[in-house]
């Protein structure tokens, strides 16, 4: 959605279902409202760097029916922000903030780069393994760690795979290849453990 003016009807859908995903930066605001008018413009600027790891909805408070989402967010004076994230407000903040004042508000909720990159291509993986299309899956992880040689965290989704295809010996030999800090994950855990399991019972 990156920065989107929306509709009172529309709040639950891109605000609230919405932060199931991903954040959502709410900004109230208002037609004459200079501080308002520096903070959109401070958005408007932030906003393609934090595409598709943060979304902000602007809320004008001169809009009909809104009384019952000011008072849901307690929004008592403007320029205001209210970052949602799995439906409820986790930070806030009044006043004409700068941009180090934003990113620090919304810093521990959103995703890195290399979380988003990665997110994304679980996701891919996910809808490719969904329709069986097991080879093309091993491409993409093959192509993104080429593309992306420090981030690790694509190693347990070849890792997944591997064990989806049922490629025992190959999910072992990775595990083995694996960094120690991603050998203690839960996934790399979870995955050795149902392994030797695997092996026990056919023992």
């Amino acid at each position: 959605m990156g920065l989107k003016k929306i509709p009172v009807k529309d709040f639950d859908i891109a605000v609230l279902t919405s932060s199931l995903h991903t954040p959502v930066a709410v900004f109230f605001t208002a037609t004459g409202c200079e501080p308002c008018d520096a903070v959109l413009k401070m958005l408007a600027e932030l906003a393609p760097q934090y595409e598709d790891r943060l979304h902000i909805a602007l809320l004008d408070i001169e809009d009909k029916e809104i009384e019952p989402i000011l008072d849901l967010c307690k929004v008592e004076s403007i320029p205001n922000i209210k970052i949602f994230h799995q439906q409820q407000i986790v930070a806030q903040a009044t006043g004409l903030l700068n941009k180090q004042q934003f990113e620090l508000l919304i810093e521990p909720h959103v995703l890195s780069e290399a979380q988003n990159r990665l997110n994304l291509l679980q996701q891919q993986v996910e809808l490719l393994l969904s329709s069986e299309q097991f080879d093309m899956a091993v491409e993409l992880v093959e192509v993104f760690r080429q593309k992306y040689p420090h981030d690790d965290e694509a190693l347990l989704v070849e890792l997944a795979i591997l064990v989806q295809i049922n490629n025992i010996p190959a999910a072992l030999q990775l595990i083995e290849k694996l960094p120690e800090h991603l050998k203690q994950d839960e996934k790399a855990q979870a995955v050795k453990d149902m392994i030797e399991s695997m092996q026990n019972t056919k023992q």
